[in-house]
Order: C-alpha cells, then structure tokens, then sequence
C-alpha cells in the first residue's frame, strides 16, 4: 500500500437546544498500480460542544479524535518502545467531509493550518536529529537572537525567572524546528509538496439536494406576489389566527407576517397529522387502518388526495362536535387550495425528475461509498437537465412526456403514480407551468453554490486519478449523521438519562 488515508467526517445538529457534535472515520488504503482502495469505517463518537464556534469543534472535536486514538494506542505493550506520534495521524488526513453549515468553511481552514504545522514540526525534528552541531549553530544564533528581541531586549531576558525561561527555550525550539520544517518542504520536488498539501473539503452531497429544495421554495414563494398571483393560503396557528380574527389591524399585520403558507408548511403540519413521531399523538393510527381498509398498500399525499379528503371528513364526523380541531382545518384548507396543491405538484415533480435520480447516482452502486471527488460531471449533468426543465417545463407535463427525457438519469420514475396524478391535476393548475420553472430556477442557483467544489479550474477539478484516490471521500455522510439520530432516538426514549451519559454511549 502506498498511503493509508483517514478521512474524518464531522456532523454537527442540535438536540434540545445543545450542540452535539457527531465523528466517523473511514480508512481508505490506497494502492498504486492499478490504482485501487479499500475502505474500512470506525464510529468515534457523539460529544457536547460548548457552542457553535469553529475553534471549539477543532478542540474539543478534531483534535481530541487523534488525541485520543494515540494516548489508547500508545497505552499497549506493543507499544511501549515505539509509541506512535499523534501528529503522524494528520499526515494521513487528505480530506474533511462536513455538513453545509457556514462555519464549516472556517473548521476547514483551522484544520488545514494544524495539519501543515504539523508536518512542518515532523519534518523539523527529522532534519534537526540529522544535522551535525557545526551546521546548527547558525540557525540556533539566529532563532536565539529573535527570541531576545521578542523578550524585550538582553536585559529583559536576564530578568526571566526559570519558568519564563524554559518557556522561552521551548519557543526558540520550536522556532528552529519550524525553520528546518519549512526548509525541507521547500526542498522537496514539487509532485511531493503537491502530495503533501493535497488537503480537500467537501459538503455530503444530501444536503446540497436538501438545499436545493429550500431554494425553490424560496423562489417559489416570492413568484405569486411578483405575479400578482393568487399566494396559497394562510395556514396559521392557533394563536395568530385569533390575532388575525379579533385583533386590531396592526395584529392582524402581524399575524399574517408571521404565519406560513405553501406545500412545505402543509407538508409539515400533514405529517404532525398522519404520522407524528410521538405515537400518542396523530391520527396515525387511524390512518394506518383507514388506507389499508380502502387501498391495501402504501400511501402518498397528492397521489390520494381524494382519500385524504374523505379521511378528514370521517375524523370531522365521528367527533361529538362535528368540527376539525384547529391543525385538521389547516390540512383540510390546504387540501382543497388549488395555489398550495400546484406547489405539491411543483415539489413532486422536482422529486421525481431531479431529486431521487439526483441520489441513485450520488450514492451509486457503492451505497455512499462512491468517490465524492468524481462527482463533477455528475453536478454539470444536473445543472444542465434543470436548465432545459426551466426553459421548457413541458419537459415535465406534456401527455407525453417520459422519464427517459424527463428524468436526470434517464431511468422509471420512483413513483411513476406521482407523475400520471399530476397531468390529471394539471387542467385545473393554470400556474402550474411558470410555477415549475420558477420553482427550479431557484434550485438552479442554490445548485450553484453548493456545488462550488466542482467548477472548471479549482481544486477537485485539477485532480489526477491517482490524487483522487489517495483523497478519496464517500458520496455521503450518511453512517456519520445515522449516528447522531441513533442518539436523538436514544434520548427520546431514555429520557431519565443524563445528556452526557447519552452522548458517551456507544451508538
């Protein structure tokens, strides 16, 4: 094997307003000819972090991952005359695999800065354990001199007591470490220092597809008042709602500002409904029993609109009142709006064309185990297929139109019941065409910038395959993130347990 690579991934969520951090580990062995690897994957574990702040997730994140694995590994007999250098860790670390949260960008860089100091004190104490006496004298004076001066001076170094003077020789050790560091790296061949720097960060691409969807919406949102369209309806809380009612105009105001509306928020408020987490919550049950009675096999929101609607009317009926609780007339209000149903419409289409394609070849015959570095053409594809659906929705909603033209890989649809309900559905969408395209123009853009790591001319792109290997990362951080929610589930169901007795253990 000519390298062994880690590539850390680091997740970072909130549960209960705490900061949880999530660490997996995946080992990649590299060999040359023919350029081959083969992976092996390590759960690390779930921490608290004290706050969202990127030098905290270096410290008590990164940092402490090959901290720890050294100080368990050097603790074996088998070590006890070699013990293993921490820092030899980062040098096998090619790439960082996170989330697309902004700060990640900062974590990369204060990772990077680690790594290449570390490898500049590595190859430092190489050269210094080589060196004879003569030939270090003169970077000894040199380094010995700077330090004075940062001392304030030859009288002010007399004064330092022996702590601040052993501080002080450590510093000008490390000075003169550093120094022979940099020397030797700038004296490699150029194909090495390009090996040695090759240091790549990259977001899962799951949260590129999830972001996506939520800049189309956006879009979307903003396209019925800037078409001096009907807007889908309020769906409002309670609370907002008897402020818009009996409240003054200001609270009425108010209350629409803060309400929501759309096929997201309905999407939201339908699964509280039909299937909420909390088992003693919901209609889950009854609808679990109502569409096996009437259908026999699973069911979906648009493509059994009808049965939802009856569904809603049998809870309305059976109750003594004969009256929707406040969260069932929203669903039922958001059934029956022909502005929400086009954007039901507009996101089952985007599911069906872009994001479940999007997700077959992402994760790719290897379940997620696919070079994320080889994703490029896949992203310029994409974008390129929702350039013509913007031009041209037909694409989409034409009698005729097929998954073969439709579909970004070319493939069945997922759930071709989703596209036939929706040319049924059509005739009475009149938005629906411009709605598509505005729909997937604002993904168009978020695509942009979440695939940013794959344009002509930067990093990932000037790879060799040899590099692409030795920097291998996994499509997805999917085994990274399974943790995190593993341990979300873990709390929901211990709830008597401590926090950090959750967070230690072993998911």
């Amino acid at each position: 094997h000519v390298d062994v690579q880690q590539v850390p991934h680091h997740v970072q969520q909130t549960h209960v307003d705490v900061q949880l951090l999530s660490r997996h580990l995946q080992q990649a062995h590299v060999d040359v000819q023919p350029v081959s690897r083969h992976v092996q994957q390590a759960y690390v574990d779930v921490q608290q972090v004290p706050h969202h702040v990127q030098q905290a997730h270096v410290d008590v994140g990164l940092l402490s991952t090959p901290v720890q694995q050294g100080h368990v590994d050097n603790s074996s007999s088998l070590r006890a005359e070699d013990p293993i250098d921490v820092r030899s860790f980062l040098q096998k670390v090619h790439d960082l695999l996170t989330d697309h949260v902004e700060d990640q960008k900062g974590l990369k860089k204060l990772f990077a800065e680690w790594r290449r100091t570390s490898d500049h004190e590595l190859c430092g104490e190489r050269a210094m354990a080589e060196l004879a006496p003569l030939d270090l004298l003169p970077i000894l004076a040199e380094e010995a001199a700077a330090g004075v001066e940062h001392a304030g001076g030859a009288e002010a170094w007399a004064q330092l007591d022996s702590g601040q003077l052993e501080t002080a020789n450590l510093a000008i050790r490390k000075a003169i470490i550093t120094h022979l560091g940099k020397a030797a790296y700038n004296d490699l061949p150029e194909s090495e220092r390009g090996l040695v720097d090759l240091f790549i960060h990259a977001g899962c691409c799951m949260p590129k597809e999830l972001n996506s969807i939520k800049g189309g919406n956006t879009r979307l949102m903003a396209f019925w008042e800037k078409s001096s369209l009907q807007a889908p309806c309020l769906l409002m809380n309670r609370d907002n709602d008897a402020a818009a009612s009996c409240g003054s105009s200001v609270a009425k105001r108010q209350a629409e500002e803060r309400s929501c509306r759309g096929a997201v928020k309905l999407s939201e408020l339908a699964g509280a409904l039909f299937r909420h987490k909390d088992d003693k919550k919901g209609q889950q049950d009854a609808v679990r029993y109502f569409f096996e009675a009437t259908l026999g096999f699973q069911f979906k929101l648009l493509v059994h609109l009808q049965y939802y609607w009856d569904f809603l009317e049998l809870v309305r009926d059976k109750k003594d009142s004969g009256t929707f609780n406040h969260m069932e007339h929203n669903v039922w209000k958001g059934l029956h709006d022909l502005s929400t149903l086009t954007e039901l419409c507009v996101l089952a289409l985007y599911t069906q064309s872009i994001s479940h394609p999007y997700m077959r070849e992402a994760r790719g015959p290897q379940n997620g185990l696919t070079n994320h570095l080889d994703l490029g053409p896949l992203h310029a594809r994409l974008k390129a297929h929702m350039a013509c659906i913007v031009a041209d929705p037909e694409i989409l909603l034409a009698p005729d139109a097929s998954y073969e033209g439709g579909s970004l890989d070319g493939h069945l649809w997922e759930w071709p019941e989703v596209l036939i309900t929706v040319h049924q559905l059509a005739p009475t969408l009149p938005h629906l065409p411009l709605a598509v395209s505005e729909f997937v123009a604002g993904a168009l853009d978020t695509w942009g910038r979440f695939s940013a790591e794959f344009a002509p001319g930067w990093t990932i792109a000037r790879l060799t395959k040899f590099k692409r290997q030795l920097a291998w990362m996994p499509s997805t951080n999917d085994e990274n993130e399974g943790s995190s929610g593993t341990l979300r589930i873990l709390a929901r169901i211990t709830l008597n347990v401590a926090a950090s007795a959750q967070c230690s253990t072993d998911v």
